[in-house]
């Protein structure tokens, strides 16, 4: 089997099961990326996440103080009304090989 390219900043896209049936290294390798030149990237939501029409988009966040930050602020960042995201392929799980 042929070694997959690395993903860019760029062609990081969490709405694309193919990104999570990836192996689990490039996985992490991905969110070291964004770690290192992301803060907080928004995605749109699509319908590979299970979303409805308008469904907006979301932040990911890979940064333990952006998380922190968050944790702290819940009527500014919430999930209270609803997010529905449709279930991962087994592969992408921790237990998953390297």
């Amino acid at each position: 089997m042929a070694a997959e390219q690395p993903l860019g900043p760029d062609d990081i896209d969490f709405s694309d099961p193919g990104f999570w049936a990836r192996p689990l290294r490039d996985r992490e390798a991905a969110f070291a990326l964004l770690r290192r030149q992301r803060s907080a990237p928004f995605y749109a939501v699509t319908e590979n996440l299970g979303a409805g029409p308008g469904g907006g988009g979301y932040y990911l966040l890979t940064r333990h103080a952006d998380v922190l930050e968050v944790s702290r602020r819940p009527k500014v960042f919430s999930s209270a009304s609803g997010i529905r995201i449709a279930d991962k392929p087994e592969s992408s799980s921790r237990s998953s090989t390297r």
